[in-house]
């Protein structure tokens, strides 16, 4: 279900690109905020009222990613009848967004690679870890979930880097756009701005891994009872908390990506990884 719904996924990852492109750091957030609240309530009805089990879950997940997508939509729309998207002072047109629309369409087939590779990736390691028992399962999922709660941590990082790389990438193409770094050539302005990414990354990622280590004792005892799979959980601890840390610096290089649209090279990374 999840890799029959990669065109909502990727919908919404390229519409809140447009939206990182346009400085608009805010739509984006509402339609998260939008796409978890109804993943939350379509969750219970459809694993426990329906009894679709895991696939209940997939769909609910499809459903939110898709309402997000509408959302974004819309806030586009409503954006282009106020005239915020064509100004005379040779701001966004909306004739630009259909073309970046138009273009995404022609790689939306990268796209969906790309999250194909990421389900395939996730469900392939949640297999192999159910194939070692119910203890190894239990474990893989508690340190999974825990290191993507504290990865997600980087996920600011990553949004600003895009904003930011794309401002500077079409200030190069278009000298009139409005450019905040001025007078720091968009050339430069874009090399420090990957640069300042990967070392706040490195920063944020040593400082969360630390301090999870440091207090592995403590979450492990809140996240569960099991001392079997607390066990698990603190011996693989430190390979997990190492991964952790490249993939905090590899937030901001996605948002470079992304900034960028290079989303043939994301997907291609992503396929390697896994």
């Amino acid at each position: 279900v999840r890799a029959f719904g990669a065109p909502c996924g990727s919908a919404l990852l390229a519409l809140t690109g447009v939206c990182r492109g346009l400085g608009d750091a805010k739509s984006p957030f509402y339609a998260s905020v939008l796409a978890t609240i109804v993943n939350i309530v379509l969750d219970p009805l459809l694993i426990f009222n329906l009894g679709w089990g895991c696939g209940g879950a997939a769909a609910a997940t499809v459903i939110a990613q898709a309402c997000g997508a509408m959302l974004l939509v819309f806030g586009l729309s409503g954006a282009r009848g106020r005239g915020e998207l064509g100004t005379s002072s040779g701001g966004f047109r909306w004739q630009v967004l259909v073309r970046v629309l138009r273009n995404f369409m022609v790689t939306a087939g990268v796209m969906i690679a790309r999250n194909w590779g990421k389900v395939f990736c996730f469900t392939f390691m949640a297999r192999q870890a159910a194939l070692q028992g119910p203890v190894v399962a239990a474990a893989h999922g508690l340190v999974f979930q825990l290191g993507f709660a504290t990865s997600q941590v980087a996920e600011s990082l990553a949004t600003s880097t895009q904003v930011l790389i794309a401002q500077a990438l079409r200030a190069i193409k278009d000298t009139s756009a409005v450019y905040q770094f001025a007078p720091l050539p968009p050339r430069t302005a874009a090399r420090w701005i990957v640069r300042r990414g990967l070392q706040l990354g490195l920063v944020m990622s040593l400082a969360l891994s630390g301090l999870t280590y440091l207090g592995q004792g403590r979450i492990l005892g809140a996240l569960t009872s099991d001392a079997a799979v607390q066990a698990a959980c603190t011996a693989v601890m430190p390979v997990v908390l190492l991964c952790q840390i490249f993939k905090a610096l590899a937030y901001p290089m996605n948002g470079s990506l992304m900034g960028a649209l290079d989303w043939a090279f994301s997907a291609v990374v992503l396929w390697t990884a896994g």
